[in-house]
């Protein structure tokens, strides 16, 4: 495939969603890319190229192609120690704050993909001794890639899925088997709100958040597109609102005004009052 072809394909996935490419992860675009070439009845990824630039008005096959190429990795209660701060410290300091047990953590969880961590923050929630009387949690999830969307709201994971992290007593609790798949329980599945974003564009929700969850995504940006997106998230917090990126994640070379702070394997950012 000609380097120009490549250059394309590129160009549109940094474009549209900020995922940046180079020929390092060039074997991407021929596997994932494959099923697009197929269904357009295009022999190979040079050919859909071609046809891409022939069609750059089609909106569609941009988003085909991009939700294609974006890395949908994820699993249950992916470092653990950040759900037990959720339930335990934080918690606690928002009741506190609020001066009423009766209080809303209100939670966005960026680049959702299929579910896992919001609703590992859900049933850790649900099994956690520690939230004030009367505390209630508000998650927002969200993601680029409407198939992960739909698959979220749907709660059903293969086995192989529901064995990235998720511990047996949450699984017998909380999801019944259906075939060779896991179905996730009303009771969870119900307690998160789902919406398409794109990290790129600014926040749409009024309400801001007390933390957002935006973990191993910014790895894929330019330095550009980083700033970019962190003045989004920053945007969406309340005052002293927590941002959790992903554990080999940092703010090195972005400007902010967030504070770090660390608690035993958790670094957070939070923003001034």
């Amino acid at each position: 495939m000609q380097q120009s072809g490549y250059r394309l394909l590129y160009d549109l996935a940094e474009r549209v969603c900020g995922l940046r490419l180079d020929d390092s992860k060039a074997y991407l675009l021929d596997t994932r890319l494959a099923p697009i070439c197929k269904a357009l009845d295009l022999a190979c990824v040079r050919e859909l190229a071609d046809y891409v630039a022939k069609h750059r008005d089609d909106r569609e096959l941009e988003r085909s192609i991009v939700q294609a190429l974006t890395t949908n990795e994820t699993w249950w209660l992916r470092d653990p120690w950040l759900f037990d701060w959720i339930c335990k410290e934080l918690a606690r300091t928002i009741a506190e704050r609020r001066s009423s047990n009766a209080s809303t953590l209100r939670v966005w969880c960026a680049a959702a993909s299929s579910g896992q961590e919001p609703y590992s923050l859900i049933m850790s929630w649900l099994a956690a001794r520690t939230i004030p009387d009367g505390m209630k949690l508000d998650l927002l999830a969200t993601d680029y890639d409407q198939i992960a969307i739909e698959r979220g709201k749907l709660g059903r994971y293969s086995q192989l899925e529901v064995g990235r992290g998720l511990p047996a007593r949450m699984l017998i609790q909380h999801f019944e088997q259906h075939g060779k798949d896991w179905q996730l329980s009303d009771a969870v599945m119900r307690q998160v709100k789902w919406d398409e974003h794109n990290l790129l564009d600014a926040p749409s929700q009024r309400e801001h958040f007390d933390l957002a969850l935006c973990r191993n995504v910014l790895i894929y940006f330019s330095a550009e597109t980083k700033q970019r997106v962190l003045d989004h998230l920053i945007e969406s917090l309340a005052p002293q609102g927590v941002l959790v990126l992903g554990g080999s994640e940092s703010l090195i070379g972005v400007e902010h005004a967030l504070e770090k702070q660390v608690y035993g394997k958790l670094t957070v950012y939070v923003k001034s009052a």
